[in-house]
């Protein structure tokens, strides 16, 4: 991760597999990310040597449905 003229980016590797489309999106697919994201979280250090830009503030439940 690097800081590029005030915007944040970094590179990742291509994940295996191929996308799946948002209308076959089914519950099982919700708890498997929940899970994923809690496990990497639960490996993530809790402090960095490094700067680390402030969040904004979340969006309403609705904005984010309709994205």
């Amino acid at each position: 991760m690097t800081d590029l003229n005030g915007h944040w980016a970094a590179l990742f590797e291509v994940a295996p597999g191929a996308p799946i489309p948002r209308a076959r999106l089914t519950l099982a697919h919700a708890g498997a990310l929940g899970a994923f994201l809690a496990d990497l979280h639960a490996r993530l250090p809790r402090r960095v040597d490094f700067p680390v830009s402030g969040l904004g503030p979340p969006a309403s439940a609705g904005a984010t449905r309709q994205e």
